[in-house]
């Protein structure tokens, strides 16, 4: 009998304290955003990521490396990015990127 993937993102990353680091199927069968990705917003770190980089200026571009489904960098371009920003992501899952 073959066992159906987990639709838990958490059994994807780590198990018994080691890191699994299957993205790709973590995206692939996760049945929602890993990582709680599109909660972000008012967390204090990119509340803190943001004014920082507000106090600096705007951006021509934004790259964001293990960018996940983009919804930091996302929010990044839009809060700091100039009129023409273009932003980057990079992750080492396609699904994500995808």
């Amino acid at each position: 009998m073959t066992v159906p993937p987990s639709p838990d993102y958490h059994d994807y990353v780590f198990r018994d304290g080691k890191l699994l680091g299957h993205f790709e199927a973590m995206y692939q069968n996760s049945t929602t955003i890993p990582c709680h990705q599109d909660e972000q917003r008012e967390w204090i770190d990119v509340r803190l990521t943001r004014q920082l980089l507000a106090d600096l200026g705007s951006y021509d571009e934004l790259h964001d490396f293990g960018c996940g489904l983009g919804h930091h960098l996302k929010l990044m371009q839009d809060a700091v990015g100039g009129p023409n920003s273009r932003g980057f992501g990079y992750d080492v899952s396609k699904s994500a990127c995808s």
